[in-house]
């Protein structure tokens, strides 16, 4: 496996963990890969087009799995703000002291 593949494996396994930090870390480094294993080739070559098109499904990808994600987790938010409402007040509380004077 190259160092373009393992970067790409782990850039995938940091999406599907939700680890995102990591994954904007990867990402950088994947971008860099990319550009070297393209930048390397000569202009026109067909393995160049096809790093840049593995690169961009790899971002497709990513780009709807965070979504995805981001998706769920307003959903849970949602449903955790709903089943759990404020308690509301008396309408005229109780004094918990009394003053003596």
């Amino acid at each position: 496996m190259s160092g373009l593949e393992e970067t790409g494996a782990s850039l995938r396994s940091a999406v599907q963990s939700g680890s995102y930090g990591e994954a904007e870390e990867i990402l950088a480094r994947y971008g860099h890969a990319v550009e070297d294993a393209a930048g390397r080739l000569s202009p026109g070559d067909t393995q160049a087009v096809e790093i840049v098109r593995q690169a961009i499904d790899l971002l497709h990808w990513t780009t709807r799995m965070v979504r995805a994600g981001r998706a769920h987790t307003a959903d849970r938010l949602a449903q955790i703000s709903v089943g759990r409402p404020y308690r509301a007040l008396p309408a005229s509380p109780t004094p918990t002291f009394t003053l003596s004077g």
